[in-house]
């Protein structure tokens, strides 16, 4: 199924370019991605990938995905997709727990630059393909990550899965 997967991935985005991918799942799915709606499932899974994995290439973003979904299935979490995304209350504390989400940035992607054109395009393939397929996880069942360049407190509570280009991933301790 693995292998599916990112053959379907591939397939879609080297036959045509990204954007022609995504729109072509996304038709055959009957998936829609109005960009302004924030309340979408597609539309918050797809700015999840492109905020947080945008420069790890298409294995980081599916690595993404993965964790996103993972918390979806999780008791710990919302059992939605934007529940996940937009989580911000810990504990009586206010942190977010993806860090764009809270960075004060806007949450749209800028469709005027080609890099971002193409990395938005490539994100809602990758969430169309997650949507509508029980895809694999590559994670190992990770429920965190973070970049390598940083090494958060909360590191030393989990363990390590695996590392998909600049970002750890890690689970419970079992």
């Amino acid at each position: 199924m693995r292998i599916f997967c990112f053959a379907l991935l591939t397939m879609f985005s080297s036959l045509c370019n990204a954007a022609e991918a995504s729109r072509q799942m996304a038709t055959h799915l009957k998936i829609r991605f109005n960009i302004d709606n924030d309340s979408s499932e597609p539309v918050c899974l797809a700015k999840n990938i492109f905020f947080e994995a945008r420069n790890q290439g298409v294995k980081g973003m599916y690595a993404v995905a993965s964790v996103t979904l993972n918390r979806v299935k999780d008791p710990r979490w919302p059992n939605t997709i934007c529940g996940v995304v937009k989580q911000k209350k810990l504990r009586n504390r206010w942190i977010c727990q993806f860090s764009w989400f809270c960075d004060g940035k806007s949450d749209k992607p800028n469709l005027k630059l080609k890099m971002e054109r193409d990395a938005w395009d490539m994100s809602k393939l990758i969430a169309s393909v997650f949507l509508a397929y029980k895809v694999p996880d590559t994670t190992g069942g990770a429920m965190w990550y973070h970049a390598d360049f940083v090494y958060p407190k909360w590191a030393n509570s989990y363990v390590v899965t695996t590392q998909i280009n600049n970002h750890i991933f890690y689970q419970d301790i079992r």
